[in-house]
């Protein structure tokens, strides 16, 4: 794996540690932005009966998009209630079998996660805690390398990728970029990122509480 890029004047700022960590509602201001900011801006853009897909580019064990699930489900109820809510989860194969099945051991689920969605969104199995099968069916579970092909992507309104790029060398960052921007955002969609990283190149950067999101630039 290549070494983080290290010139002032790289993509990316990455002065902050990025050694990797999952965890249920990591960093609480990202899903706070999702829920209160970012959904809520593109309902009124796209129309309040619009659909949305969202996709977590590096899904790990399946931390996070549970948890975007679990957020925009108990802000957005109608959005899962008629079918309009689509979670794309993708990683390496050695990953995503576990997001598939939505098992968790106590103590994962004792790490981010409140005690009332692990009481309203999970069910006890021995040892272990089972999403509900309502959030499983909203993920869209698949094997994806960032730097190889990207079958069958669909065009998303919010792309989380947050502390990823960091892996990559800054030819990679800027290419995962151009594509999600080109080929994958939809107008008016977002993409999150770490709290240390930072594009440029063309992306309008925002601020929610300590989030930061770059959305793409207005047709």
């Amino acid at each position: 794996m290549s070494q983080p890029p290290t010139s002032t004047t790289a993509l990316l700022d990455t002065e902050a540690s990025t050694a990797a960590e999952t965890s249920f509602f990591r960093d609480i201001d990202p899903f706070s932005a999702l829920v209160e900011s970012v959904i809520p801006e593109i309902l009124m853009a796209r129309g309040a009966a619009a659909a949305l897909t969202i996709w977590c580019a590096a899904c790990s064990s399946g931390q996070e998009p549970y948890s975007v699930a679990i957020a925009v489900t108990e802000a957005f109820p109608e959005l899962v209630r008629n079918g309009r809510l689509r979670i794309v989860a993708t990683d390496l194969a050695s990953d995503v079998e576990r997001t598939k099945a939505g098992r968790f051991t106590q103590q994962e689920v004792s790490r981010g996660l409140p005690v009332r969605h692990l009481l309203r969104h999970f069910q006890q199995d021995r040892t272990e805690w089972v999403v509900s099968r309502q959030l499983r069916q909203i993920l869209d579970v698949r094997v994806l390398d960032l730097t190889g092909s990207w079958p069958a992507i669909p065009k998303c309104d919010i792309v989380f990728l947050r502390d990823v790029l960091v892996s990559f060398d800054p030819g990679a960052q800027r290419t995962i970029l151009e594509r999600i921007r080109g080929d994958v955002l939809r107008p008016f969609g977002h993409l999150f990122l770490g709290n240390s990283e930072r594009v440029d190149n063309g992306w309008v950067r925002r601020t929610a509480g300590r989030s930061v999101f770059c959305a793409e630039p207005r047709p």
